[in-house]
């Protein structure tokens, strides 16, 4: 759940912000609901939006916003992965907070602040750790899962992940 104060620009957490969570650093997760609080989202400093679904809702035209649109449980090409990722390490190293989001805030935004994390340099059970701490709903799906075995090389099976 992402708190913030509206009497700081310094984002001091008081004021909940419906459908997002904060993880790591200045990354947060979320559903598509979260579209329905943009003024929240603005006061937290979040315009920046990685965004896992296509179509509808969308966010204002001052928002910036990766459309990185992937089916659920599906597998996830490097390139696509990759895209999401490097939008996420851009944004973030630069003093932006970034709202990771897919329709249901359950598996692919989690595949995609999993895949970042490791990308910083956490071993996957302790980013899943803090992801499932910090956002119970996170629950990637297989496919999802094996694309992160895949493309960051882990040395685990699926059945391991799936036990985290």
């Amino acid at each position: 759940m992402l708190f913030f104060n509206t009497n700081k620009p310094e984002q001091q957490p008081t004021k909940r912000i419906p459908h997002v969570d904060h993880i790591v650093d200045r990354v947060y997760i979320g559903n598509h609901r979260a579209t329905g609080y943009v003024a929240q989202l603005r006061r937290a400093g979040i315009k920046h939006i990685l965004k896992l679904y296509s179509g509808e809702p969308q966010f204002p035209r001052d928002f910036i916003v990766l459309e990185n649109p992937i089916p659920d449980g599906q597998f996830v090409s490097r390139a696509v992965l990759n895209r999401g990722v490097d939008f996420v390490l851009k944004h973030t190293e630069v003093g932006h907070s970034v709202l990771v989001m897919c329709a249901a805030g359950i598996s692919r935004s989690s595949t995609f602040v999993l895949a970042y994390m490791l990308e910083i340099g956490y071993n996957i059970q302790d980013a899943y750790n803090i992801l499932f701490a910090q956002h119970p709903e996170a629950d990637p799906h297989p496919r999802l899962w094996e694309s992160l075995i895949v493309h960051h090389d882990l040395h685990y099976s699926l059945d391991d992940l799936l036990s985290l």
